[in-house]
């Protein structure tokens, strides 16, 4: 997988975590997890496994629809740039 849709997915949370005012840790204890495994899916380290996905949507009051828009837009230019 391209490191690229890992960055952008990284920054599209971060943004959405800043503006509902959660910090990092709050995220964390929302998914069961340690702050730092949600620093590495900001900071692009890697993709938050499919698992935490509706739990990162709720804690992170997107609906599915802007979730789901987040990944299929990332994933879809990196089928381009692959396909080019």
């Amino acid at each position: 997988m391209d490191k690229i849709v890992f960055v952008n997915v990284g920054r599209a949370l971060r943004a959405q975590r800043v503006l509902v005012g959660r910090t990092q840790a709050d995220l964390g204890r929302a998914l069961g997890v340690k702050p730092q495994h949600v620093a590495n899916f900001e900071g692009g380290v890697c993709l938050p496994p499919i698992k935490y996905w509706r739990q990162i949507s709720q804690a992170l009051s997107l609906k599915r629809k802007g979730f789901k828009s987040i990944m299929a837009k990332e994933f879809e230019a990196y089928l381009d740039r692959v396909l080019e």
